[in-house]
């Protein structure tokens, strides 16, 4: 984990650190997390990481096998079904809610994901939808009976049923969201906190946001419009080119990079509107990847600058 010890931040704790400490329960090692949490020992502390760390890459492997197996189905140029419902009895179940977060963010559609895994004699699995449509009203309006047990909220849900109902769960799904109230709209219109211009973007402005953390679902980052920016490159980097790096001139010469995590498939737009200028809704970060800061913005969605 590259984690500043001296600059450590909320959005440090939930997005490096907790990972590990969730990846630890969800593929089994339950007692982990508590160990090293509740050690006085440096030594077994290093040790109970290690092991954590290992875990997480193993998480991470079982994570690729089901969202290879989904590319496989749905291809990039194929149809894709309004909601996505695939499941297979090898897939683990622990990392189901991280998959379905994956293929949300691929796809662009509500997921419901299932995995049995080789040691349970029940199926489980994980829902998630950007908020068109409630993953948990459409289990509520599967056939009584037909879960063991299922909870959630609008965006994020899970399940259980017994293995013999597998084969009829992408039925059950179709029929039960047919049945479900759509919210068109929702998700159509992002807020802004407040409009910036790209000279806007200093050290000044982050110093002063920093006195708002720490950020979290009660206290959520700014969000910030930018009109009318102009692009200057875009790349991909990460496995697979997963995730999207832009440059946009600034009014100094220089350049702001934007970091657009699971957004690398944008590129191609990118690439086809070369010229164009773009308005852009992003939070203000700094970046200490590698021992070096970077005063940057984080995307949270972009589009072609109104005429």
């Amino acid at each position: 984990m590259r984690i500043n010890a001296e600059h450590l931040t909320a959005e440090d704790i939930a997005f490096s650190i907790a990972p590990y400490i969730n990846a630890a329960s969800r593929m089994g090692n339950d007692t982990t997390s508590f160990e090293l949490l509740t050690t006085d020992s440096y030594e077994k502390a290093e040790w109970l990481v290690d092991r954590m760390v290992a875990t997480k890459a193993e998480q991470a492997h079982f994570v690729d096998l089901v969202l290879q197996d989904i590319r496989e189905k749905y291809p990039e140029g194929s149809f894709v079904p309004d909601i996505i419902i695939m499941g297979d009895a090898l897939w683990h179940p622990g990392v189901l809610g991280i998959a379905a977060n994956r293929v949300l963010d691929l796809y662009s559609r509500p997921v419901f994901l299932w995995g049995q895994g080789e040691e349970s004699e029940t199926v489980k699995g994980s829902a998630r939808s950007r908020g068109e449509i409630s993953v948990v009203e459409i289990m509520r309006h599967v056939p009584e009976g037909f879960f063991l047990d299922f909870g959630g909220h609008h965006a994020a849900g899970g399940f259980g049923l017994e293995k013999e109902k597998a084969g009829q769960f992408e039925n059950v799904i179709v029929e039960a969201a047919q049945k479900t109230p759509r919210q068109q709209d929702l998700g159509d219109d992002l807020l802004a906190d407040a409009e910036l211009s790209i000279s806007e973007v200093d050290r000044d402005l982050l110093s002063r946001l920093d006195r708002l953390e720490p950020f979290g679902m009660e206290n959520p980052k700014p969000v910030f419009w930018l009109k009318g920016l102009s692009l200057k490159h875009a790349t991909v980097f990460g496995k697979d080119g997963l995730h999207l790096k832009l440059s946009f001139h600034n009014s100094g010469g220089g350049e702001l990079n934007v970091i657009a995590f699971w957004r690398g498939k944008d590129a191609k737009f990118f690439e086809e509107s070369r010229g164009a200028l773009i308005d852009l809704l992003a939070n203000v970060e700094m970046s200490r990847f590698n021992g070096s800061e970077e005063l940057r913005l984080r995307a949270v969605d972009y589009k072609l600058a109104d005429a």
